[in-house]
């Protein structure tokens, strides 16, 4: 038995035991469990998102209401993907194809708006408030953008032409939808409204609506006295020119059919 502390081994095995070792040793420190192997490097890919494939009508379409106040309820789109899936943050353009409105619910007349744009939500939903300006049918389109083949078309139809009636500050009297005109044209047997914007009901506010003249075979017209909560409507029945006034301040304004 050889020594204790002794090799049986020759020293040139001993050295080649050795070695052996080192190289398992070092194969284990480069091997993927190790915490020593390097990291292979990772490349992060930016995601492309989907293109918009088609458009569609949610709501909205076909609506009747007032010209001169916003639409009951917004014009509303989907744009999906070629898997019908919706996509978010999409812009599409609303615009005017015939007739005439305001986007937003509200007009500038002397800053008119007649493309207005809304992105999709997470559904793929873009909606639109709209307020017709003139009597009878309008047309709004809605495509998305940089996609004129990608539409679709909505049609509105305003019944009753409403007449706002500005006093105070403006002093402007009686004036159509989305203008700062008093002289407001509609046809015969057109529905005309009256009303005044809404103000602070702690302030109540008088005002009449009262003809001075009428055409020939035409009567006269009186409202009485309103109030912001009223509105006074007429059907002018043959052609001609009423001209009235607000006999609260003395604000004038003419209705003339055609």
């Amino acid at each position: 038995m050889p020594p204790v502390g002794q090799f049986s081994s020759s020293p040139m095995t001993f050295l080649t035991r050795l070695s052996a070792i080192a190289t398992l040793l070092f194969a284990s420190a480069c091997s993927a469990d190790s915490p020593l192997a390097p990291t292979p490097a990772t490349t992060n890919q930016p995601t492309i998102p989907a293109a918009p494939a088609a458009i569609a009508l949610v709501s909205g379409n076909d609506q009747h209401g007032k010209a001169g106040e916003p639409l009951a309820e917004p014009l509303a789109v989907r744009v999906t993907d070629a898997n019908g899936s919706g996509l978010s943050g999409v812009a599409v353009l609303f615009g005017i194809a015939s007739g005439a409105g305001a986007f937003g619910g509200s007009c500038n007349p002397n800053s008119p708006m007649p493309v207005r744009s809304s992105q999709t939500d997470q559904d793929g939903i873009a909606r639109m408030t709209f307020l017709p300006t003139v009597l009878g049918r309008t047309t709004v389109t809605a495509h998305v953008a940089g996609r004129q083949d990608a539409s679709v078309t909505f049609t509105v139809e305003a019944t009753v032409l409403v007449i706002e009636f500005w006093f105070g500050y403006w002093n402007v009297g009686f004036v159509a939808p989305c203008s700062l005109s008093s002289d407001v044209s509609v046809s015969v047997g057109s529905m005309v409204e009256w009303k005044i914007p809404v103000t602070d009901e702690r302030y109540p506010v008088t005002y009449t609506v009262t003809s001075m003249s009428a055409p020939p075979g035409a009567k006269g017209f009186d409202s009485g006295i309103l109030t912001s909560r009223d509105r006074f409507r007429f059907v002018p029945s043959v052609t001609g020119t009423w001209e009235y006034r607000d006999q609260v301040t003395g604000l004038t304004g003419t209705l003339s059919a055609r």
